[in-house]
């Protein structure tokens, strides 16, 4: 899961881009979805290669991103990224009351 945090700007972005985004069935280049989410082009590729995030293949080289799907993709990431910070913290914690 490293590389693929998303932090608390990300998240205030996500939320408030579910109630003003495009609708849930808009299709999205990655450009486009990368601009909505406010990280790179390049993060957003490599969400595609190395994370799962959803694209329609239209022909050979084309894809676009359904809205919906990134931003179920986007949630569960940072739902992913808050259970592991929170072992992180345990197991931090845990080594700390050892003697």
């Amino acid at each position: 899961m490293t590389g693929l945090h998303i932090d608390k700007r990300s998240r205030n972005i996500i939320a408030s881009a579910a109630h003003a985004g495009p609708a849930a069935d808009a299709l999205l280049t990655r450009r486009d979805f990368a601009q909505r989410v406010g990280v790179s082009v390049p993060t957003v590729d490599g969400w595609v290669r190395k994370a799962g995030l959803p694209v329609l293949r239209i022909g050979r080289r084309t894809t676009r991103i359904k809205w919906s799907d990134g931003l179920r993709f986007l949630e569960e990431r940072a739902r992913a990224y808050e259970r592991e910070r929170l072992q992180q913290r345990k197991a931090k914690a845990k080594r700390r009351a050892k003697p």
